[in-house]
């Protein structure tokens, strides 16, 4: 009884092995198939990381946006000088832009993606690539002035309570 067992197991284990050509095929079919699953995860990490970077920008502009106005508003509205007011500002308009910026991206992302893969002539392809790669420009262009004019915008509101405090004593 246990001979005719394992005798059917052979049989079957026989009958599964695929003949040698056909085992080459498998193998190229497998490896593309491989590369190919490579590629996609390749291509979805590069937009997440992309989006994600654009997604921060926008919370971080945001944030800075509603951070300026709060101190503003809460400590130093009576005693702002001329020029810490207009870094506060190019502070302000830079992160504005910078969130404007970033929706349009997103904006036209989608309408990139979509023109991509109906198979639209390279040409128009290449004017939307242009166009968000020059948006992107401005978007991280905008998001660094921000952050340097509030660095600066920091530095003059201590600088006049320094000196506020000190002619006051």
């Amino acid at each position: 009884m246990k001979n005719s067992i394992k005798f059917c197991l052979l049989e079957v284990n026989k009958s599964e092995v695929p003949h040698k050509e056909e085992s080459t095929e498998q193998i190229s079919s497998i490896d593309e198939q491989k590369h190919l699953a490579w590629y996609e995860q390749g291509i979805s990490a590069w937009l997440q990381t992309k989006m994600e970077h654009d997604k921060t920008m926008l919370t971080i502009s945001s944030i800075f946006v509603g951070f300026i106005a709060t101190i503003f508003a809460a400590l130093f509205k009576d005693s702002i000088t001329l020029i810490t007011f207009i870094i506060m500002m190019i502070s302000i308009i830079s992160f504005v832009s910078c969130m404007i910026t970033t929706a349009v991206i997103f904006n036209k992302n989608a309408d990139y993606l979509e023109a991509y893969l109906k198979g639209t002539e390279s040409s128009e392809t290449e004017k939307r690539t242009k166009t968000l790669k020059r948006l992107d420009s401005i978007s991280n262009k905008s998001f660094y002035i921000g952050i340097a004019a509030f660095v600066v915008f920091i530095f003059l509101l201590g600088f006049c309570a320094i000196q506020t405090k000190c002619l006051a004593s």
